[in-house]
């Protein structure tokens, strides 16, 4: 055997609970290759050690949630993000007809309604479905209840009945609710699903001013609720903080450690310090002791002492920012919330363009995979089987959202420019006799079904043949006015060459005639000069 093979064995006869500690050196492959498990229970150690030393809980309860989310603003701000961006636009809802049918008119109205909540308290409906996605991410479930006044208990199936009224809207978290009885019928079309909801007593020790909307132990219908779940294809929800709780744990300690740590660091310590040679009595260190306690007190401003001396201590103080920069960090990647979002420094970061880009595309795919279906389309779907809307042409009905323009005017004004210039060329083209205008829309543009049909339903086809017409004229025009200024360009520079050339000769005659005129100069200068000459010397010999 190897001495390897020995180390190996050695290890694997060495249990968790062995009283002597495993040998650290060997190496991980080593540890997998001993005895399978063995290295995945000692990673499970090491884990549980970190998370008993940390103070991290094994189980969350939706108490800690709710909690976590009433005192931590952090949690706050993970949980109702989402929500905020979300339902920032209201969703259009139209069946086959288009926006302008009976139905989508319902919709819309039914969406902006004020209904009854709660002591007199009203709320659009669009307000509510919103307040439902919030209240959904503390424990990852939430329940709408609509108050449908067809004269039945809320315990009994609702029954249609044409222009039904909504006398009201109740709305719980999943401390308030849970699940009486499911459809245990396996040939029912709806095996598996809640038939009966039940209301409980929820008491919160942080909301003074709490209340249940709904008396415990009441029987609720499902026909009557919308079941609002938070999660990514699950049979049940997740709360939006389940991912970052420790991490919101963390921050809560840096903030309170931070805090504690400047109370205590702002009146620093004090060192006595005796000195060794010399000999204090009883009475004497009661008097230290005495006069040190009344300057903690704040009673003396000053310490005189007998043979000792004092000194302050103070503390090193360390800035929590990076660990707090860490938490954020690690929060930011559970919740796929961008830091600046969840900081709520959006409006004064306008350098990173391409991060607020990425984070409306992430807010406009829940609003199409998971707002609008599992929330919008319920609640739609349960007025419809009441009666309170019509039943939409065809018996379906689509959920649309507005498109958000998330990026700043100039790029905006250049975005318009180009799409302008792009139909124009397709229209120029001739490719509208291949290509119709909505496919054109969907696959060239890139928009939507539901703003491709809203285009091809406002845009006047009829005129493609007089935006071609223009098109050309526009073309002609400028390709003749272009020759006649080509041709009007070339007179002007032989008119111009012309000139250049004249005075070109001018300027040389001018300068022969120059050359002449000068050399004469020249001459009777020198004349003048000499004559000056002789009448000088004249006068100098009249003087002699």
């Amino acid at each position: 055997m190897t001495k390897k093979e020995q180390k190996i064995d050695s290890l694997s006869a060495k249990t968790p609970n062995s009283e002597k500690p495993v040998d650290v050196k060997c190496q991980a492959f080593e540890l997998r290759d001993a005895r399978p498990g063995v290295f995945s229970v000692y990673c499970d150690q090491a884990m549980e050690r970190v998370w008993r030393n940390c103070l991290y809980p094994e189980h969350i309860t939706f108490d800690q949630y709710y909690r976590m989310y009433a005192r931590n603003n952090i949690a706050a701000r993970v949980i109702e993000t989402f929500p905020d961006y979300s339902w920032s636009v209201i969703p259009f809802v139209t069946d086959s007809r288009g926006s302008t049918s009976r139905f989508s008119k319902s919709v819309a109205t039914l969406f902006t309604t004020q209904y009854k909540m709660q002591d007199g308290v009203s709320q659009s409906l669009l307000a509510s479905m919103k307040q439902l996605d919030v209240l959904g991410g503390i424990g990852g479930e939430s329940l709408l209840i609509f108050g449908f006044a067809d004269g039945l208990k809320l315990n009994a199936p609702v029954k249609y009945k044409k222009d039904m009224k909504i006398s009201w809207i109740k709305i719980l978290h999943n401390g308030q609710f849970e699940i009486e009885k499911r459809d245990d019928a396996e040939t029912s079309p709806t095996y598996g699903d809640v038939l009966l909801y039940k209301t409980k007593e929820f008491v919160s020790n942080i909301d003074l001013n709490f209340s249940s909307q709904i008396a415990a132990q009441k029987s609720i219908h499902a026909s009557r609720c919308v079941h609002f779940k938070e999660s990514s294809g699950l049979a049940y929800g997740t709360s939006r903080i389940q991912k970052c709780y420790n991490q919101l744990l963390d921050i809560t300690k840096l903030a309170g450690a931070s805090a504690e740590v400047y109370w205590l660091g702002a009146f620093s310590g004090l060192s006595i310090e005796t000195d060794p040679t010399a000999s204090l009595s009883d009475e004497a260190y009661a008097r230290m002791q005495e006069d040190t306690k009344k300057y903690f007190d704040g009673l003396a401003r000053a310490l005189i002492f007998e043979g000792a001396t004092s000194k302050l201590l103070y503390p090193a103080i360390v800035s929590p920012k990076e660990h707090f920069d860490l938490q954020i960090t690690m929060i930011s990647i559970a919740t796929g919330i961008p830091r600046r979002f969840l900081t709520g420094a959006e409006a004064a970061k306008l350098a990173s363009q391409q991060d607020t880009l990425n984070w409306m595309e992430r807010v406009t795919n829940r609003r199409e995979m998971f707002v609008g279906p599992k929330v919008v389309s319920p609640v739609v779907q349960r007025c419809i089987d009441a009666g309170v809307i019509p039943v939409p042409a065809g018996e379906t009905f689509n959920v649309g959202w507005p498109r958000v323009q998330s990026i700043a005017l100039n790029e905006r004004a250049d975005a318009a420019r180009n799409m302008t210039a792009a139909w124009l060329s397709y229209a120029e083209s001739g490719l509208t006799k291949v290509i119709p205008f909505r496919v054109y829309l969907l696959y060239a543009c890139g928009y939507s079904e539901t703003e491709a049909d809203d285009i091809s339903e406002k845009a006047d086809l009829t005129k493609w043949d007089a935006i071609i017409e223009l098109g050309q004229k526009a073309k002609t025009s400028s390709t003749t006015a272009s020759s006649d200024t080509g041709t009007s360009t070339t007179k002007n520079l032989e008119r111009r060459i012309e000139e250049i050339e004249s005075k070109t000769e001018e300027r040389d005659d001018a300068v022969s005639s120059f050359g002449i005129n000068l050399h004469e100069m020249e001459t009777a200068v020198s004349q003048m000069r000499e004559i000056k000459e002789r009448e000088n010397r004249h006068e100098r010999k009249e003087k002699r």
